[in-house]
């Protein structure tokens, strides 16, 4: 329900107590995905006011945060050293920022960018690819079987 006080709803009030832009290690953000599908599980009206309507942090945590959590967890398994911070400012160019470091060197930043097909015959060809990687200039493109698709520039 909305809070008409702050004019915020129950989803806004769930997603802002997360802080969902906080740099995260791949275990941290798997366990933020974890809260969030165990919230909507045990509570209707998340589930209900959800559907009805789609806030900002809302669309930013499915279409952004939580494919960087999977992305996250299939290319940085151990993870010790990853930080992902998510980039929910919609001014700048890429979704996320990737950053590893160890003892000898610090890893070049990794700029994510996730894309989805939403018209097209083409796009839902792209989409429906098998995991590819095209090397052009500075961008590394990877296409996933699980329909995601992301840019990583270093």
């Amino acid at each position: 329900m909305k809070d008409m006080s702050t004019g915020t709803s129950t989803v806004e009030e769930m997603f802002a107590s997360l802080d969902l832009s906080s740099p995260r290690s791949p275990d941290e953000l798997r366990l933020l995905v974890e809260t969030v599908d165990k919230r909507f599980r045990e509570s209707n009206e998340l589930r209900r006011e959800s559907g009805l309507r789609h806030s900002r942090s809302q669309k930013k945590y499915f279409e952004e945060v939580r494919p960087l959590a999977l992305l996250a967890r299939h290319l940085f398994a151990d993870g010790r050293d990853v930080v992902c911070e998510p980039n929910l400012e919609d001014a700048k160019n890429y979704d996320a920022i990737i950053r590893s470091s160890s003892c000898k060197k610090s890893m070049t930043p990794l700029y994510v960018e996730f894309t989805y097909a939403k018209d097209g015959y083409d796009e839902s060809l792209r989409m429906d690819a098998s995991p590819a990687l095209v090397r052009g200039g500075q961008d590394l493109t990877l296409t996933l079987r699980m329909k995601l698709s992301y840019v990583m520039t270093y």
